[in-house]
């Protein structure tokens, strides 16, 4: 997996290097360590709370009706938690500390701890695969949004059907094709991992809490490839992704962003 060539910021219009230049006040390295620390933990505690309250909802609600509310909830939920805590961290910056080496051991421990359940690779997907997003977006080396990966129009909404209507689809994605993303390799001690966390936790929750509760926890993977899927097709979907440009192949649209993305 090679990170390729970065286009220089000389080579950009006058508008794009003012961006970036104004941009750059706002880095987190001029942040307060203590306040960016304590409010993306707060942020991080606060979704597991809502996690822990869609726990509590589903040992009495009827089944019926917790399942489908659940489902989006956990699937909400785990969007949430890629989104603030291994996004973050595979930029180094979910927690901030003096020393950059530790503050990557402390990235990379919760980077682990969020993908692990959902068997995907965090060092090579997010610390090396982001980085080659963020540089050649939607290009076939780009392991996050390959071209043939970023849906619209019909496809879009039969993946999607896919993906909610057929059990295990989105966790087998027969049909995602991505030769970047392949290149990984198996990872047998992940696969593993995936499986034993998520028999794990759906055993304790049928036993402790409600077999609808187990149910509408793993039926959440499907809603959190949805709610990605949707924000990947607004972000680089269409001309978007075509651009000649590439810091022009993305286009912040998703909505509600300020509620789903915690900070």
């Amino acid at each position: 997996m090679l990170l390729g060539k970065r286009a220089s910021l000389r080579s950009q219009p006058e508008w794009i290097q003012q961006g970036i230049k104004l941009g750059n006040a706002f880095h987190y390295r001029q942040k307060n360590p203590v306040i960016h620390n304590s409010l993306n933990i707060s942020a991080s505690i606060s979704i597991l709370t809502f996690i822990g309250g869609l726990f509590w909802l589903g040992t009495f609600l009827p089944p019926l009706l917790f399942i489908p509310l659940g489902a989006v909830g956990f699937g909400l939920s785990y969007f949430m938690l890629f989104s603030l805590i291994v996004h973050e961290a595979s930029h180094n910056m979910f927690i901030l500390l003096k020393s950059s080496k530790r503050a990557q051991v402390w990235n990379r421990f919760l980077g682990w701890v969020v993908c692990i359940p959902f068997r995907i690779e965090y060092i090579k997907h997010w610390e090396m695969g982001h980085k080659i997003h963020h540089f050649h977006p939607v290009e076939p080396h780009d392991p996050q949004n390959c071209p043939g990966t970023v849906y619209t129009g019909s496809q879009l909404f039969k993946y999607l059907a896919k993906v909610l209507l057929i059990p295990g689809y989105a966790i087998l994605r027969a049909d995602y094709s991505c030769p970047a993303e392949k290149e990984y390799g198996n990872n047998w001690w992940l696969t593993f991992g995936s499986v034993f966390v998520w028999i794990l936790s759906i055993s304790l929750e049928t036993i402790y809490l409600s077999w609808a509760v187990a149910v509408a926890a793993f039926w959440g993977i499907q809603i959190l490839v949805i709610v990605n899927t949707l924000k990947i097709t607004m972000e680089h979907g269409g001309e978007i992704g075509r651009r000649k440009n590439p810091l022009l192949r993305s286009c912040s649209s998703f909505s509600p962003e300020t509620f789903i993305h915690a900070l």
